[in-house]
């Protein structure tokens, strides 16, 4: 009996081997698949900041202007104080002689042109003299002998030539030119101080980081990097989670999203804001920063801060069905292992694309 049981067992198996179904067969249609546009990509620990304020820092040392005041509300990227206030008014101070400098400086060149004018024709007149004076008559060419009067001749042909000189400066055409050449000079030096000072002025601003509520911490003499303020942002909301995984770290920022619950239950989503590192810590773990929307429950409450529960997902920017690789991770390991993902799934859905593998799901669509 027991070898015939044997036997049954040995021969019946390999029939039913045969009429297995294929992954393909026993395979639900992709669309009775749940559609979203974001995938899971995990849950980690982070924290809430409820009204977060951000730091304004003194740009250098010196004595701080604040130009608005206590409680103002603020735009990101607004001006709310200088550094080096005193090096501004000294500054804005020799900016204002200069200023003041330049009707004069302008007349006195104009009267220097003419004045350089009288002097050129004064010469021109004493040039002209001293050739009228060495011009010989043949008398006196042969009283004084042929190598004086040679001598007397090339000191008329010199003059001649400074002579020329002095008339081309007194060309009225040169003259205008020189003049114009010295008036825009002055016009450029008092636009370059206009300039400097700007510049001055623009290196001292101290400026708000976000949209808030200034609160001035300090006045006058600060060193550079102080904390001399914070600009809350009321009615806001942050998340600050750091992710050690090296493939989470790949994805673009951009492309990720948040979701936190509410201590009512409510669930708040969020977008990217920015990342940065650890305070002092060159090479630590990079922290990624979210904010979240508007509560749907209601303004955000002070209860909502601290550690909390955070669910990360990545944004398809498109609908997808969403796989859990459950359905066929441990049915058929082998495939998987084999083929990999995509090779596998296109033996179950040929028209299907892979869009993104998260750690629990696969993200696909239909080919068009």
């Amino acid at each position: 009996m027991m070898k015939r049981l044997l036997l049954l067992a040995i021969f019946s198996w390999p029939l039913s081997s045969q009429g297995a179904e294929s992954p393909a067969a026993e395979a639900k249609p992709l669309e009775s698949y749940p559609v979203a546009d974001r995938l899971w990509l995990g849950s980690f620990g982070g924290d809430v900041e409820v009204n977060p304020s951000m730091d304004v820092l003194a740009s250098r040392s010196g004595d701080i202007k604040w130009e608005v005041e206590e409680g103002a509300e603020v735009k990101e990227g607004a001006v709310v104080a200088f550094s080096s206030a005193i090096q501004i008014r000294q500054s804005a101070s020799q900016l204002a002689l200069d200023e003041d400098a330049v009707r004069m400086k302008l007349k006195t060149a104009e009267w220097q042109h003419l004045e350089k004018a009288t002097g050129l024709e004064r010469q021109v007149n004493e040039l002209e003299m001293k050739i009228s004076k060495l011009s010989l008559t043949p008398k006196e060419r042969e009283l004084l002998g042929a190598e004086l009067a040679q001598r007397l001749a090339e000191e008329a042909r010199e003059i001649k030539k400074e002579l020329k000189t002095l008339n081309e400066k007194l060309n009225p055409e040169f003259r205008a030119n020189e003049l114009d050449i010295e008036l825009r000079q002055i016009q450029q030096d008092i636009e370059k101080a206009r300039a400097d000072h700007e510049d001055l002025v623009h290196s001292m601003e101290i400026l708000s980081p976000n949209d808030g509520i200034l609160h001035i911490l300090k006045s006058g003499y600060v060193r550079a990097n102080d904390i001399i303020g914070t600009v809350e942002r009321r009615g806001h909301a942050v998340v600050s989670m750091q992710l050690l995984d090296p493939e989470l770290r790949s994805e673009v920022p951009e492309s990720l999203a948040i979701s936190v619950s509410g201590p009512k239950g409510d669930l708040i989503s969020g977008v990217f804001s920015h990342t940065d590192r650890m305070a002092n810590v060159r090479l630590g773990p990079t922290i990624y920063h979210f904010k979240l929307d508007q509560n749907p429950g209601g303004p955000f409450t002070s209860d909502l801060s601290g550690e909390r529960m955070v669910t990360l997902y990545k944004l398809l920017n498109k609908e997808v069905r969403i796989v859990p690789k459950a359905d066929f991770l441990f049915s058929h390991p082998q495939e998987i292992q084999r083929l990999g993902w995509a090779g596998f799934l296109k033996t179950i859905w040929p028209g299907a694309r892979i869009v993104h593998i998260g750690p629990r799901s696969i993200a696909l669509v239909k080919d068009e």
